[in-house]
């Protein structure tokens, strides 16, 4: 404790922040003025009030002279101010400048009794005449202790505060000295204070005053010690130049030794914390507008590359020459302004030497001085930006995704939508947001089936295949609805898969293998029709030559019959025998023709390729569309007026002719169906054209008249088993094979139609060079 106070009463360096907010909580009124002008720094709410009008910073103090710091010990009892009387004084650094902390105390008036006319060696004087009862009641009722020493230092008499400091009565006190051992005074170090140094004995000694010693006694009661600052005056009788007497006075500053000790001790704690903190610590002083750099703490050191004794006493722009004027120290002048402090959660800086972004907090610590907080966050926000990218990127995954993705919170409402389900549904990601997924659209049964399904369980639900016929198209769907696991927020995942084209496809395999059972069916029909065309082809043969006159057999039997073998021939000829005969060959070669053009389609080996007159493909793929007996039977082309507009410079192509003509073969016979069906329009018409682009590709186009096709028509027309021909009519395969034999002849093939407009089929394929 000795050395606690000594050290509390040297000179001190602290935190300022800490001096202020500890020195204003206490009681006593506290100035702090500067050592070398006496203008008052600093003052607390007790200060201020007693010391009245000159409580304003910058203003005079009165009574305070300038030059303090040299003989700031003798400003105890001092006045300030006609009000505030000087109860101790301490040498401080206050902000960088050399400074006096004075605490008052509220007793002022006379401070030192006056003592009687006594002759030198008479004895020493005793209290106020009793006559004066001014004196008496000043001195009975001070509250600082008054001792009257003698000239050997024998106490004389005591007032009632010094009794009760000392724990002694005046008259046991009477006759001790200064060097009595009951007192057990020490130094301000701790060591014991011979009674020698004792204040009354050294202005006994040295006749001149002793002002603010301080030393510690043993209370002679309480056993307890006392800290207390003691004055000692000399008083001389006579004119003489030697003390005939002495009178001390002294005030307890138990309390305020160890208020100073906690002063110290907070100081040094909040000095710990700010040196301590992860956070950087700035301190700036404010002054006249401007901020000037105070204080940093190891943190902002290490967290931006600087050493913060560089900067002391530079003003903030000077420190920090790339802050926006406009908006850093503006902030800080409003903190200081209003008390009110200021956040920014990112503040983007880089000059020479610092660069980063930071988390900014900025609060008044006091009347002048600005506490910025801040720390580093340039690799939070570089991972809240990759974070952001990935989460981007991960949505944009989920909108373009085929399937449509919905997920919902524990509350069914919608918090995923992507662009599948807008196309779906017709509805926006942000007018699906927040709103219960089962009322925001007419889901399929299926769909609201597996919403109670999944909401029952933790389980996933899953349906395959579902068919759902909207806005008046059957499509086919997978559905899978999971829940979401509490991690992610909890709630369920809705996924509609389009597997419409698998299904086509299956049952496009499946056909295909009805088509493949009955091509090799087909095959062997046409081996067994084969045989007995040959015979019916045979024996019409042979009966036109045994009924001609050209074979000696033939007028031989005549001649043995009686038979007049010309009559004969003109009664078949006049009767058409003749021509039944011939139709009879006509059509056996032209079913021979039929079969064995089954026989080539129902081969599986590929078609061998030649160099080919795309004109001569075309023209024989018509001719056989007028002896197609079907189409002669439901839509004959001949009533179709065919045109030709074929350009003259159109190279061959390389093509397997047989494919081609079928290619077109299906194209006539799809305008000669459509066209058929327009009955009462203009006559129906076929135009063949084409010609050869720039690229070097041949370019065909079989244009009609016809009614055209709907716009989904017109985009399903090459599926596999698509058809807008009644049941029983159309399988589906006829375009679709069309499209696959293009393909395999790197060409391509396109659609242009619409409803009353005609249907255009472009074929483009490779010019053989």
């Amino acid at each position: 404790m000795m050395n606690s106070v000594s050290e509390g009463m040297k000179e001190y360096t602290g935190c300022p922040v800490a001096d202020e907010l500890l020195l204003a909580g206490l009681d006593d009124p506290l100035l702090i003025v500067a050592a070398d002008s006496g203008h008052m720094l600093w003052t607390n709410q007790q200060g201020a009030v007693w010391c009245g009008p000159y409580a304003a910073e910058t203003a005079a103090v009165q009574g305070i002279p300038p030059a303090l710091a040299a003989g700031w010990q003798h400003l105890t009892g001092l006045t300030v101010c006609g009000r505030l009387c000087c109860a101790d004084a301490l040498a401080v650094q206050w902000r960088g400048r050399r400074a006096v902390l004075l605490r008052g105390r509220t007793d002022t008036g006379k401070k030192e009794p006056p003592a009687e006319n006594a002759q030198a060696g008479v004895g020493a004087p005793c209290a106020p005449r009793r006559e004066d009862e001014r004196y008496r009641i000043v001195y009975d009722t001070m509250a600082q202790g008054v001792v009257f020493q003698d000239r050997t230092g024998s106490i004389v008499c005591a007032n009632a505060a010094a009794e009760r400091l000392l724990g002694l009565g005046s008259d046991a006190m009477r006759g001790m000295d200064s060097h009595s051992g009951s007192w057990q005074a020490v130094d301000v170090d701790g060591s014991p204070l011979p009674g020698s140094a004792h204040p009354s004995m050294v202005a006994l000694r040295t006749g001149r005053p002793v002002s603010g010693r301080v030393m510690g006694i043993r209370h002679q009661i309480t056993g307890a010690q006392r800290w207390l600052v003691v004055s000692a005056t000399p008083l001389f009788t006579g004119g003489g130049s030697v003390p005939a007497e002495v009178f001390s006075t002294f005030e307890d500053i138990t309390e305020l030794a160890a208020a100073r000790r906690e002063l110290a001790l907070y100081s040094e704690r909040l000095q710990q914390v700010i040196d301590r903190s992860p956070l950087g610590v700035f301190l700036w002083q404010y002054q006249d507008g401007r901020f000037t750099f105070l204080h940093g703490n190891p943190a902002s050191e290490a967290m931006l590359g600087i050493t913060v004794a560089e900067y002391a006493g530079q003003e903030l722009l000077e420190m920090l020459p790339e802050l926006d004027p406009a908006v850093v120290p503006a902030e800080y002048a409003n903190v200081m302004r209003t008390g009110i402090p200021w956040h920014s959660e990112q503040l983007d800086y880089a000059d020479d030497v610092i660069s980063g972004a930071f988390e900014v907090h900025a609060f008044r610590a006091g009347s002048e001085v600005l506490c910025v907080m801040f720390q580093d966050i340039t690799q939070r926000k570089r991972t809240e930006a990759e974070l952001a990218t990935v989460t981007s990127l991960l949505q944009e995954l989920i909108d373009v995704m085929p399937s449509v993705l919905v997920a919902v919170d524990t509350a069914g409402r919608v918090t995923r939508w992507n662009h599948a389900a807008e196309s779906l549904t017709g509805i926006s990601a942000a007018q699906a947001a927040g709103r219960e997924l089962d009322g925001l659209f007419a889901w399929p049964a299926f769909v609201r089936n597996l919403l109670g399904s999944v909401q029952d369980g933790p389980e996933c639900a899953h349906l395959e295949d579902a068919a759902w016929e909207h806005d008046g198209v059957v499509r086919h769907w997978d559905v899978t609805m999971y829940p979401l696991k509490e991690g992610g927020g909890g709630g369920y995942a809705l996924r509609l898969d389009d597997v419409t084209s698998r299904v086509r496809l299956r049952e496009m395999m499946i056909q295909s293998e009805k088509m493949l059972s009955v091509a090799g069916l087909a095959a062997g029909m046409a081996h067994e029709i084969n045989n007995p065309l040959g015979a019916i082809a045979q024996a019409a043969q042979n009966c036109l030559r045994r009924m001609g006159t050209g074979l000696p057999a033939n007028l031989h039997t005549a001649g043995e019959l009686g038979l007049d073998l010309y009559a004969m021939q003109t009664y078949l000829d006049r009767r058409g025998i003749y021509a039944f005969m011939e139709d009879i060959r006509h059509s056996c070669s032209r079913a021979a023709r039929i079969v064995s053009n089954m026989l080539a389609f129902s081969r599986t080996e590929k078609s061998p390729r030649s160099c080919a007159d795309i004109h001569d493909v075309i023209r024989q793929a018509v001719v056989l569309a007028e002896t197609d007996y079907d189409m002669k039977r439901k839509y004959d082309i001949k009533r179709v007026r065919v045109r030709y507009d074929f350009a003259e410079n159109v190279p061959q192509v390389w093509c397997s002719v047989q494919d081609l003509q079928q290619v077109f073969l299906n194209l006539v016979r799809n305008s000669s169906q459509a066209l058929s069906e327009q009955a009462g329009h203009a006559a129906p018409e076929l135009l063949l054209r084409t010609s050869l682009q720039p690229e070097g590709r041949v370019e065909i186009r079989v244009c009609d008249n016809g009614p055209g096709m709907s716009e989904e028509a017109a985009r399903r027309c090459f599926e596999p088993f698509y058809t807008t021909k009644p049941v029983g009519e159309g399988t589906g395969l006829g375009l679709y094979v069309s499209y696959l034999i293009i393909k395999q002849h790197q060409g391509t093939i396109h659609l242009n139609s619409g409803p009353q407009r005609g249907a255009e089929f472009v074929i483009s394929l490779p010019a053989l060079c």
